[in-house]
């Protein structure tokens, strides 16, 4: 269980086993975990083909949700800071994702 105040932020991506990110969760979600969600458009075209979920449903289950477009969200700011967020997930993660996040390019 986490501690009280933490934050994770969970990405789901559109690569191929979009499920997992879905998956993540509704684990997070089962733990009592404070999730902030973005899901890319090529993701919510996946999740709506692979899964049964409709993506109201995941919007339901993250604590706060971000719009992967809305430019305004205090997560979309290279200098957003939060003592809460202790990490990020990326799930799915394709290798072109993980090149542009390393790369500081997205």
């Amino acid at each position: 269980m986490r501690a009280a105040g933490q934050e994770l932020i969970l990405a789901i991506t559109g690569a191929s086993g979009a499920a997992v990110g879905v998956r993540l969760l509704e684990v997070l979600s089962e733990r009592g975990e404070a999730v902030h969600l973005i899901i890319s458009q090529g993701a919510e075209t996946v999740i709506r083909e692979e899964t049964a979920r409709a993506i109201g449903d995941l919007k339901a289950l993250a604590t706060f949700y971000h719009a992967a477009q809305d430019v305004a969200a205090p997560l979309a700011s290279g200098s957003y800071v939060s003592p809460n967020v202790r990490a990020m997930i990326v799930a799915p993660c394709s290798m072109k994702t993980l090149a542009s996040i390393a790369s500081g390019f997205a």
